[in-house]
């Protein structure tokens, strides 16, 4: 290689590298517009407590099972906003000896930013839940919040398994008017699939 050739050869190299990086970070990009649909499978794990006035009691761990579906739409490029029904079931051996059981629907609204595949999850919900301790049932209004991250692995152009990671508080309380309040807080993880309708 010659003088004259080595700054033409290296100038091409450095476009050629330039425009790689390009290409590679419109294919990261998500467009205004693009919709979002999808399902996920979430386990968790929590410390339950009851909270009444200003006394809080340890009642022991609890594990939750949650399905739910989804659908949301990018309002800008790498940022979408939706819903979502949540469909959960809960177990738990209280310290009072009673097994406890409880079936939740919520509805959850959420909101995500996309950085290249990795994506930070907020969302809100509320709903309501009905629980059963031995023969005795009560039913509850139920408000939760969760973040998180993930990471959309692609398995086709518009097709996604999802991985997330993430920490969940949800609030439960009775709608008869008393001041005892459930919290179960704690890490989760779950796994989605997501169809982007639009995407190219």
């Amino acid at each position: 290689m010659t003088r004259k050739t080595k700054p033409i050869y290296y100038k091409k190299t450095y476009l050629f590298a330039l425009a790689a990086l390009f290409t590679l970070a419109a294919q990261a990009q998500i467009s205004k517009g693009v919709k979002l649909v999808g399902g996920s499978v979430t386990f968790q794990s929590t410390n339950s407590k009851d909270k009444t006035g200003g006394t809080t009691t340890d009642l022991g761990k609890s594990t939750n099972f949650q399905l739910t579906p989804y659908f949301g739409i990018f309002i800008i490029d790498n940022f979408a906003a939706g819903a979502g029904v949540a469909f959960s079931s809960s177990s738990s051996d209280p310290t009072f000896g009673s097994d406890f059981k409880s079936t939740t629907i919520l509805f959850s609204p959420f909101a995500r930013y996309y950085v290249k595949n990795f994506f930070g999850e907020g969302q809100f919900g509320f709903g309501s839940s009905k629980s059963e301790i031995e023969d005795f049932s009560v039913k509850s209004n139920v408000t939760s919040w969760q973040l998180g991250a993930g990471y959309a692995a692609f398995i086709s152009g518009s097709v996604a398994v999802e991985p997330f990671i993430g920490y969940r508080s949800v609030t439960v309380k009775e709608t008869d008017g008393s001041e005892s309040k459930l919290i179960d807080s704690g890490l989760f993880i779950s796994i989605s699939l997501s169809v982007y309708l639009g995407r190219e």
